[in-house]
C-alpha cells in the first residue's frame, strides 16, 4: 500500500510505502506524512483528498499534528467524481510507472524477480518519487526540486540496489585499526539534505562519500536479499524510524531477552527470575496494561513485565506441568541467594 502526495504548486510528490491503509500501530503513515508537509514548508494549506474513511482519519491527525501556528484545511472530492481528482490521479500514474521502471530495471542485474512487499522493495517506492522530484522537466524548463526551493540539487545518482563502498560520517573518530569503507547497496538520497542513502544487514545509514566497485562487483544478489530493513524501522535494535550515521547501540545485549540477569544496587547479580516467554503469553493470554506483554504481542523491543503479569502468570505455569520446573528453579535460585548473603553477613556484620 502506497500514500501518495503532490504539492498544486511546485508539483513536488512523495510515495510513502506504508504497512496498511490510514493510520498504521506504528503511525509510520502519519510521522512520514508530517516530514512531507514540513519539507513544503507552507504554512497554510488545504488538504484534498477522496473521501475513503481511513484517508479521512489520517488527514484529520495529520490536521491536529500540525499545531496551532498553521492553517490546516480539508476538502473531499464527490463520491464518483474521478475528474474532480484528476491531478492526484495523474500523479500516480507517474509514480507507478517510476516503479515498474526501477523494477524491471533492477530485475534485469540481479536475474530473478523482485517481489513486492520486501524491503528492498519499500526502498524503490521511495526512491521513485524522489527521481520525479529530480528530474522530471515541466513546461517551464524546471524540476519539482527546483520550483520549491529555487535551486536543482546537484546529487551524484547512482542506480537503484548497486553494491557500493561507503564511507561512514564518523569515520574520524574511529580507531585506526577500524574500516574506514564499508560494503552497502545504494537506495536513494534523502531531499531534506542531499545525503545517500545506503543499506546493509545492520541497517540503512545516510552517507555522504560513496564510491563504485568494479563493474563485476556492482550486483550481488546476497548483499541485496541481507536488506530486511524497512522505512518505518531501519534497525532492528531500535523502535525510532530516524535514519542515523550507525546502528543504534541497543539497550540489552544481542539475544537477550528477559533472562538477562539484573544488578543490585552493590554491584552483585541478582538471582534470575524465571523467563517469560512467548509461548507462554500465547498459552495463559496477555495481560492488560502490561508493557512487556504489549511489546511481545506487537513484535516490539523487549519491555519488562509487570509484577501484577509475573505474578498472575507465576500462579498459572504452577499448574503447568513444563511452567511447573521453571519456576521451581527460579524460587531455589532466590532461596540460594538469600541464604549465601545471610552466611556472609554472618562473617562480615558491615554488609547487611
Amino acid at each position: 500500500t502506497v500514500l501518495v502526495g503532490r504539492d498544486a504548486k511546485s508539483r513536488v510528490c512523495c510515495a510513502i510505502p506504508v504497512p496498511q491503509k490510514g493510520i498504521d500501530v506504528e503511525e509510520w503513515s502519519l510521522r512520514e506524512g508530517l516530514r512531507f508537509l514540513d519539507f513544503l514548508g507552507y504554512t497554510s494549506l488545504l488538504l484534498k483528498s477522496n473521501q475513503e474513511v481511513p484517508l479521512g482519519a489520517l488527514l484529520s491527525k495529520m490536521k491536529t499534528h500540525r499545531g496551532e501556528q498553521t492553517q490546516t484545511m480539508t476538502e473531499h472530492s464527490p463520491v464518483g467524481d474521478s475528474q474532480s481528482n484528476g491531478f492526484i490521479e495523474r500523479t500516480i500514474q507517474s509514480v507507478e510507472g517510476q516503479i515498474r521502471t526501477l523494477r524491471s530495471a533492477t530485475q534485469s542485474r540481479l536475474g530473478r524477480k523482485l517481489v513486492p512487499g520486501s524491503a528492498l522493495f519499500a526502498w524503490l517506492i521511495i526512491h521513485a518519487s524522489t527521481l520525479i522530484n529530480l528530474y522530471e522537466v515541466g513546461k517551464d524548463g524546471r524540476v519539482p526540486y527546483q520550483r520549491l526551493r529555487g535551486r536543482k540539487l546537484q546529487a551524484d545518482l547512482l542506480e537503484f540496489g548497486e553494491c557500493v563502498h561507503f564511507q561512514p560520517l564518523d569515520h574520524s573518530k574511529l580507531g585506526n585499526a577500524e574500516l574506514r569503507w564499508m560494503n552497502g547497496v545504494f537506495l536513494g538520497i534523502r531531499l531534506s539534505s542531499g545525503e545517500k542513502l545506503v543499506g546493509n544487514e545492520d541497517g540503512v545509514f545516510k552517507v555522504r562519500s560513496v564510491r563504485r566497485k568494479l563493474e563485476s562487483d556492482r550486483w550481488d544478489v546476497s548483499q541485496l536479499e541481507g536488506i530486511s530493513s524497512f522505512p518505518w524501522k531501519p534497525y532492528q535494535g531500535s523502535e525510532d524510524d530516524k535514519i542515523l550515521i550507525r546502528p543504534p547501540i541497543p539497550a540489552a545485549p544481542k539475544g537477550v531477552s528477559d533472562q538477562e540477569v539484573e544488578r543490585t544496587h552493590d554491584g552483585e547479580p541478582a538471582p534470575r527470575p524465571f523467563s517469560i516467554q512467548r509461548r507462554d503469553l500465547i498459552n495463559f493470554g496477555y495481560t492488560p496494561g502490561c508493557p512487556g506483554c504489549y511489546a511481545s504481542a506487537n513484535d516490539r523491543r523487549y519491555k519488562p513485565h509487570t509484577n501484577a503479569c509475573r505474578q498472575r502468570l507465576e500462579k498459572a505455569m504452577l499448574e503447568d506441568d513444563l511452567g511447573n520446573n521453571r519456576v521451581k528453579a527460579a524460587s531455589q535460585r532466590e532461596d540460594a541467594d538469600l541464604e549465601e548473603k545471610v552466611r556472609e553477613g554472618h562473617r562480615d556484620p558491615n554488609r547487611l
